[in-house]
C-alpha cells in the first residue's frame, strides 16, 4: 500500500511516530511516486485543476463520455476510471466549489456521507418511473409519478382516483384507463401520461439501460422540471446511469428487472458504493478502511487541517488516514485564499507539510489569475512578433 512511502517521507519524531501505534504499515505493494503538493490562488482554481486532471487521466473526456469503461492513462501507464479518484476534505463545508465544477463538466461523483442516494428527489422519481414500466400495477410508484412533473392532476383528483381504486379493488393503473368523468383537460392529461408510459415501454428494448435512464428523464420532463429547481439534479441522472451501466450488456427488460432488484437490496446510500463508476467525494472520517488509486486532499491549511477546534494529535492522525487512502498517488492541495462559510480569508499552509522531508515532495505553485492573464498576453504578443 501507499503507506510505505508515507512513512519514508515523514520526519520520525512527529508525523510517523505519532501514528505508529495506530497502524501497521504494509509493504506488499510498491511505493508510489512522491507526494505532490500544489498551491492554488483560491478554491475555484483548485476545483478547475481537479476537473482537468481527472478528464486528462481518463483520456481527455468531458461530459461523461466514458461513463461505462476504463480508458488508458498514457502518463501513468495504468487504466483509470472515475472510481479510481477520491477527493477528501477535513470539513464538508469546503466541497461546494468542486461539486459545482464536477457537475458543470459532467463528471459523475458520489458524496460519501452526504444525502442517501435513493432519497434524492431526481433519483427517487426516476426509480419510481422505472418500477412502473416493469410493474404498472405498483400503486405506490404510480401514485408517486402521476403528477411528477406537474401535469394538471391535482391532489384532490389523485386522491379521488386512489379512493376509487380501493373501493373497486382495482389497481390505480386500471382506474386511470377508465372514463372517470373528469374535465376534458384532466382527462387529456391522464391520456397523455398513459401514452408516455406506453411509449417508454416500447423504447425500452431499443437502447442500453444506462441510456434508457436518461431517455426517461428527458421524455417524462423530469430532467427539465428538476434541474430548473436545482442544476445539481442533472448530476443525479449521471450517477444513476453510472450505477446501471454494468447491466448494459443484458437484454434490456431483464437488465431493468435485475437493476431494480439489486437496487432494493443495496446498502444505505450514505455508505461508499463500489459499484458506481464515479469520483468519490468524502470527509476523511467517512473513508476509513477504503483505498483509491489516486487521492486528492483539499484544504491542507491551518485552521482546516489541522482544524481550528481540533486536538493537534488527533488532527495529525486524521491527516495520516487521508494520506494512506491512496494506493498509487496522493495530491495535497492548499489555497492562498479560500471562502469558508461565506467569508473569504487568507490561508496559511498546514503545519503538517513541514513534517515531511522537503527533498522528497514536489511543490507546484499555480499563479494568481491576474498574473496568469498577464503571462498569457505577453506570450501571445511574442508569438505575433
Amino acid at each position: 500500500m501507499f503507506r510505505t512511502i508515507i512513512e519514508s517521507l515523514a520526519k520520525p519524531r512527529k508525523l510517523t511516530n505519532s501514528i505508529r501505534r495506530s497502524f501497521s504499515l504494509a509493504t506488499d505493494k510498491p511505493a508510489g511516486s512522491a507526494i505532490q503538493v500544489i498551491s492554488f490562488p483560491d478554491e475555484q482554481a483548485e476545483a478547475a485543476w481537479i476537473v482537468r486532471h481527472i478528464e486528462e487521466a481518463i483520456g481527455g473526456t468531458s461530459h461523461y463520455q466514458h461513463y461505462k469503461g476504463k480508458v488508458h492513462d498514457v502518463a501513468s501507464q495504468r487504466a483509470r476510471s472515475f472510481r479510481d479518484f477520491a477527493v477528501l476534505f477535513r470539513v464538508q463545508g469546503i466541497a461546494k466549489p468542486l461539486q459545482d465544477a464536477l457537475t458543470k463538466s459532467g463528471i459523475p461523483y458520489q458524496f460519501v456521507g452526504a444525502s442517501r442516494l435513493f432519497d434524492r428527489p431526481m433519483i427517487k422519481d426516476l426509480m419510481a418511473y422505472l418500477r412502473v414500466l416493469i410493474a404498472p400495477h405498483d400503486d405506490v410508484s404510480l401514485g408517486h409519478v402521476l403528477n411528477r412533473p406537474p401535469r394538471g392532476i391535482g391532489l384532490q383528483t389523485q386522491a379521488a382516483l386512489e379512493a376509487k381504486a380501493e373501493d373497486q379493488e382495482y389497481s390505480l393503473f386500471d382506474i386511470l384507463r377508465q372514463d372517470n368523468g373528469f374535465s376534458p383537460s384532466q382527462s387529456g392529461m391522464i391520456r397523455e401520461f398513459l401514452q408516455c408510459l406506453e411509449n417508454l415501454r416500447s423504447s425500452m428494448t431499443a437502447m442500453p439501460l444506462s441510456r434508457f435512464i436518461s431517455h426517461v428523464a428527458e421524455v417524462t420532463g423530469l430532467k427539465r422540471w428538476r434541474t430548473a429547481q436545482d442544476p445539481q439534479h442533472d448530476r443525479d441522472v449521471l450517477l444513476l446511469r453510472a450505477l446501471a451501466a454494468k447491466y448494459d450488456e443484458h437484454p434490456p427488460e431483464q437488465a431493468l428487472q435485475q437493476f431494480l432488484v439489486e437496487s432494493a437490496l443495496m446498502e444505505e446510500a450514505d455508505a461508499y458504493n463500489s459499484e458506481i463508476d464515479a469520483v468519490t467525494l468524502a470527509t476523511i472520517h467517512a473513508v476509513k478502511g477504503l483505498e483509491f488509486t489516486e487521492v486528492m486532499l483539499c484544504g491542507v491549511e491551518d485552521e482546516i487541517l489541522p482544524h481550528i477546534n481540533g486536538d493537534l494529535e488527533e488532527e495529525r492522525r486524521l491527516f495520516y488516514v487521508g494520506l494512506t487512502r491512496a494506493k498509487e498517488q496522493v495530491w495535497l492541495f492548499h489555497c492562498r485564499s479560500r471562502r469558508v462559510f461565506g467569508i473569504r480569508r487568507a490561508c496559511r499552509v498546514s503545519r503538517f507539510l513541514s513534517e515531511f522531508d522537503e527533498a522528497l515532495r514536489t511543490l507546484t505553485t499555480v499563479p494568481d489569475r491576474s498574473r496568469r492573464a498577464k503571462d498569457t498576453s505577453q506570450s501571445d504578443q511574442l508569438s505575433l512578433l
